[in-house]
């Protein structure tokens, strides 16, 4: 058994408790007849990750008064993401008793994390301000290194991500869960600036790693089309999964679950911003996409460029609601502090392809990554343009699927006709989910014309009319009069 002085030295126990990765072992050979003890206990619950032993500490923690006891409540509760729980627990008053010094670092730590999760990034920093000077005066240096972490992880949600402070803190020594945790933060501010490939490399290798990893590592291969890289029956629960399930819905068109079990940020951000592009690129009058959205732009850069987006395609199907010149410019703000730009422009090409589209045919299209232009099949009328080839179309399908994108007024082609379209796209090889309709994207550009107008922003008026002008040129003879009846 530990003795009770390890239990009543700070330092020694935050030595004690990352000396190794056995927490269950540990804890094991710690009393639950005391306070001390089963404080001990809940903190090596906590290191484990395991949330069926962390909520058995939790009961077993329930009745006591001493305030480390207290604290580490409110730490497996933050982990537990009971936040309101967190948030509204009374404080208590700090002395110069070290393990009411300890106490209060946790408390402040595990407020910082609750606050952070309800987009209260700026006094989430207060919080762990205080915990780290605490952790400091009782010489908790693992402990330190885990609120540097959580700290970077706030200055992400923030929109503010430093990889290079991240990469800094990876350098030292620490256990292998903590590593793994340092190296998701990184993970996720690469992503949160658009750039996929590095934050999968900042994952590392896959060698016998966590569940919580792994479930990133998934998403991040969705994102960057790889294949998964697990069975779609496992680890289900995990909200990175069910994310990465939803990407690859996108693709197909598939309609994505309500992905309300998936909680805490970054990933319900996300969660919002795909559930919004399901519904605008299954329904042309795509209604509710912006109460999936919510009211608040996201601060992370490339959920800012998505919710931008999401926003311009919901005033394109007509919701009137949207101040689309400000959601335009807010995509721009977006781009800007994103270090590179193909990995976001492939990632939007997977998962809206008709806005992919949409933006390199746009006025500042020129300006953006146009690698991937070409592998796009283009629904012109008659013909898909695709890689440089033609496909011709049998009968009068493209220019009933053209016609009803730029009016949105449903016109259904014969059975026939249907058929022999998506069979000449099977022996085509492309995928029906993949074509862009160019009759969606001229109705972009006078959507965006009239927006413009009405902003009395006349050269943005003159240069969107340019743009449906190049659209509409690319459009087959047959559909050149239904274009015409529009500016």
């Amino acid at each position: 058994m530990i003795s009770e002085h390890d239990l009543l030295q700070p330092a020694l126990f935050d030595r004690l408790l990352n000396s190794s990765n056995q927490f269950r072992e540990l804890l094991d050979q710690l009393s639950n007849a005391t306070p001390e003890g089963r404080a001990r206990r809940g903190q090596c619950a906590l290191a484990t990750g395991d949330s069926a032993l962390m909520i058995e500490m939790l009961t077993a923690l329930h009745a006591d008064r001493l305030p480390l006891a207290q604290a580490v409540s409110l730490s497996i509760k933050a982990m537990l993401g009971e936040h309101e729980a967190v948030l509204a627990a009374d404080t208590f008053t700090l002395n110069s008793d070290l393990l009411v010094l300890e106490a209060g670092c946790h408390a402040h730590a595990a407020r910082a994390v609750s606050l952070a999760q309800t987009g209260e990034n700026e006094s989430a920093l207060w919080e762990l301000a205080s915990a780290i000077t605490l952790a400091q005066t009782v010489g908790l240096s693992h402990r330190i290194q885990m609120l540097e972490f959580e700290r970077e992880r706030i200055m992400s949600l923030r929109g503010k991500a430093r990889p290079e402070e991240l990469q800094r803190l990876l350098i030292a020594p620490m256990p292998i869960r903590r590593r793994a945790f340092g190296q998701r933060n990184l993970a996720e501010a690469w992503m949160s600036y658009g750039s996929y490939r590095n934050a999968l490399h900042a994952l590392g290798t896959p060698n016998h790693e966590d569940t919580a990893t792994t479930a990133l590592r998934e998403f991040l291969y969705a994102v960057l089309g790889l294949p998964s890289l697990i069975p779609s029956d496992e680890l289900l629960s995990l909200g990175y999964v069910q994310l990465a399930q939803a990407v690859r819905a996108l693709r197909h068109i598939h309609e994505i679950g309500s992905l309300a079990a998936v909680t805490g940020e970054p990933k319900s951000t996300y969660a919002r911003i795909f559930r919004a592009f399901s519904l605008l690129r299954r329904s042309p009058q795509a209604e509710g996409a912006l109460e999936l959205l919510g009211p608040e732009r996201p601060a992370q850069p490339d959920q800012a460029a998505l919710f931008a987006l999401a926003q311009l395609a919901a005033y394109i199907a007509g919701d009137a609601r949207v101040r689309v010149v400000d959601a335009l410019a807010a995509f721009e703000q977006a781009l800007d502090q994103m270090p590179e730009h193909r990995p976001f422009f492939f990632f939007v090409r997977q998962v809206f392809p008709e806005m992919y589209i949409l933006l390199l045919k746009s006025p500042l299209g020129h300006t953006y990554p146009r690698e991937d232009l070409d592998s796009v099949p283009l629904l012109a009328g008659n013909h898909i343009a695709w890689n440089g080839t033609t496909l011709e179309l049998p009968g009068t399908t493209g220019l009933i699927l053209i016609k009803e994108a730029v009016t949105q007024v449903g016109v259904d082609p014969t059975m026939a006709a249907t058929e022999a379209y998506y069979t000449a796209l099977e022996d085509a090889a492309i995928l029906p989910s993949a074509v862009v309709n160019l009759g969606w994207v001229a109705r972009a550009c006078i959507r965006l014309v009239e927006a413009y107008r009405g902003a009395h922003l006349p050269q943005h008026v003159i240069a969107w009319k340019s743009a449906h002008a190049a659209v509409s040129s690319e459009m087959t003879s047959d559909v050149q009069d239904v274009l015409r009846m529009y500016p």
